[in-house]
């Protein structure tokens, strides 16, 4: 069932790009993405979940995009389905490539003309950025991650691309997309002798001791070690008045030192969606700090060493944050 891809610079390849901001507002960093990638794409479809501002309207339309506006119902895997049903499959078989993306990451901080290039050599359906292969019993396939997924036309003709799309489940949580989509693609098409591949190879981080979810927790280290050209907006996001910072700097001083990617625009959609300023609010007392340096040091188990050294990382103020960007 592969086919083989024609050169980058002759392929028909429509992008659909996926949408959602609770305020309706596009910020500067997602027309960054879509006109870094234009010139990869033959035509744009943006799917919109929810409202979206004049504005943002405005300067969709002005990339030269398809813009469809829907109910927010369904989350990307809905909506998806929406452009799908749009186009039409027969529509969609004349492309060579469909690429699906979305809102959900920073970038790109360097060309993506190389690694388009590069898999148009690769014999397969459909591929993506790189394979998540957690063990069991977290999932037992591994899987593509679908915030960049291109489906090439011999999966695209396929009755099995139509089987999937129309057999999809209602999808109302985070947790349905990522169960009755994200992690149901893959198997569903390997089983069915559909070949995927993908650009970069992250399998050293599958079985370190120390994983939890690396495609997060390591997100910095694949930036700088593996020159990934993303950055999930998930690794900047305040939780409990806590981030990640350790990562957080590491990843957007390189950033800034290595591409020429505005580093501003991060801050200035993390400052929008998220509470920075709770970050002031869980400043623990100086005699608990002192007690997790002496942890992180002389416990006599690593795990707990690195726990105390983790709550050290994480401390931070929305001074400090600020600055980061200045």
């Amino acid at each position: 069932m592969v086919c083989h891809n024609k050169k980058n610079n002759m392929v028909k390849r429509l992008g659909v790009f996926f949408f959602f901001d609770e305020d309706g507002r596009a910020d500067e960093y997602v027309f960054y993405l879509l006109n870094k990638m234009k010139h990869l794409l033959s035509e744009l479809c943006v799917v919109v979940n929810g409202k979206l501002d004049d504005k943002s309207i405005e300067q969709f339309q002005q990339i030269g995009s398809t813009l469809l506006l829907r109910d927010n119902k369904g989350l990307d895997a809905a909506a998806y389905q929406h452009a799908i049903r749009y186009y039409g499959y027969e529509k969609l078989a004349s492309f060579d490539e469909v690429l699906f993306f979305n809102f959900t990451f920073f970038g790109p901080f360097w060309s993506l003309d190389k690694m388009f290039e590069d898999m148009s050599h690769k014999q397969c359906d459909w591929w993506s950025l790189y394979r998540c292969s957690m063990k069991p019993p977290y999932i037992e396939w591994s899987h593509l991650p679908s915030f960049f997924i291109v489906y090439r036309q011999s999966l695209l003709r396929s009755n099995t691309f139509k089987e999937y799309w129309e057999s999809l489940p209602p999808i109302e949580t985070y947790d349905d997309s990522v169960m009755f989509h994200e992690e149901r693609q893959t198997p569903f098409f390997d089983k069915r002798g559909f070949k995927n591949e993908v650009y970069f190879d992250f399998s050293e981080y599958d079985n370190r001791l120390d994983n939890d979810y690396w495609p997060l927790s390591k997100a910095d280290i694949l930036v700088i070690k593996n020159h990934f050209p993303f950055l999930k907006r998930r690794n900047l996001y305040v939780i409990d008045g806590r981030m990640n910072f350790n990562l957080v700097d590491n990843v957007i001083r390189y950033i800034e030192k290595n591409s020429d990617y505005p580093i501003r625009m991060i801050y200035d959609n993390i400052s929008r969606t998220q509470d920075i300023d709770s970050l002031n609010n869980h400043t623990p007392s100086r005699l608990k700090i002192i007690k997790w340096k002496l942890l992180s040091k002389i416990h006599p188990i690593a795990e707990k060493r690195a726990k105390n050294t983790a709550r050290l990382n994480n401390l931070v103020s929305s001074d400090q944050f600020k600055k980061l960007f200045s």
